[in-house]
């Protein structure tokens, strides 16, 4: 049996309780922040209409971008809180999943991984990125950003 995040990455409980706690101020401090020129390019190369996965959805920003651009977007986010927001603002049922489980094999047209990948350790940075690969349907597209 797989050990408890928290157990496998010390630094990961730290960050999850930093989201919680902080959870408003980080949704008021990021749902203003125009990405539209990414969402844009995004949409340009993914299939349209198509089932994107918004991972680590923050405060759901980019759930709803993604929405407004015509796609049918699901959403997870490892933090409860954080989730909990996306839910509300989007009206997207957000999973607590973290990025280190993802398992949806070949379920999505695509991707859209914002300023997630920083939250992963360097050792598992390449599990991740198959993770990634695997999740996506055969010629599915991923955004994937470090802050």
């Amino acid at each position: 049996m797989a050990k408890p995040l928290a157990q496998r990455h010390p630094g990961r409980s730290k960050t999850l309780d930093y989201y919680d706690r902080h959870a408003e101020a980080y949704a008021r401090a990021t749902q203003p922040i125009d990405l539209s020129m990414a969402h844009s390019k995004f949409a340009y190369y993914a299939r349209p209409t198509g089932l994107v996965l918004d991972v680590g959805s923050g405060s759901g920003r980019d759930t709803l971008a993604l929405m407004r651009l015509g796609f049918r977007v699901e959403a997870i986010d490892a933090s409860p809180k954080m989730a909990a927001m996306s839910s509300e603002f989007t009206g997207v049922a957000t999973r607590v999943v973290c990025i280190e489980s993802l398992e949806d094999f070949g379920r999505y047209d695509a991707l859209w991984v914002n300023a997630v990948l920083l939250h992963v350790p360097e050792n598992g940075q390449v599990d991740v990125l198959v993770r990634i690969r695997n999740s996506l349907k055969p010629r599915g597209i991923a955004y994937l950003s470090y802050k």
